[in-house]
């Protein structure tokens, strides 16, 4: 048992799911491109392994289901819990936050995006 690896503070175990897709909002980088491409919508990328490395192609099976340029897109959370779901979007959100509080960009009830 690892606590903040394999368990929480309290000792239950941590449930962690495998990603084998993803959606996108560019391309990562391909061939003599070796940054990635930004695009003005969605991609499903879909987990490529290869003897040495893992990467990501896109999904012809969810690209043919939402069309080639998917602008909408509804998304399932599978419980409520906001802070655990968009971990990195909050962590960015504190980030932000601490560099415009640090330019004293930040007024009263500025903090929300």
């Amino acid at each position: 048992m690892i606590i903040g690896v394999t368990h929480d503070q309290d000792g239950r175990v941590v449930q962690r799911l495998s990603v084998s897709t993803k959606v996108s909002i560019g391309l990562p980088p391909n061939g003599d491109c070796n940054h990635p491409t930004k695009l003005d919508h969605f991609v499903f990328l879909r987990k490529k392994k290869s003897a040495n490395r893992v990467g990501w192609e896109v999904d012809p099976e969810l690209t043919e289901h939402y069309g080639e340029e998917c602008h909408d897109l509804h998304i399932m959370l599978i419980d409520d819990d906001i802070e655990l779901r968009f971990r990195q979007w909050g962590r960015a959100r504190g980030w932000r936050e601490a560099g415009a509080a640090r330019r004293g960009e930040l007024g009263a009830g500025m903090g929300a995006c």
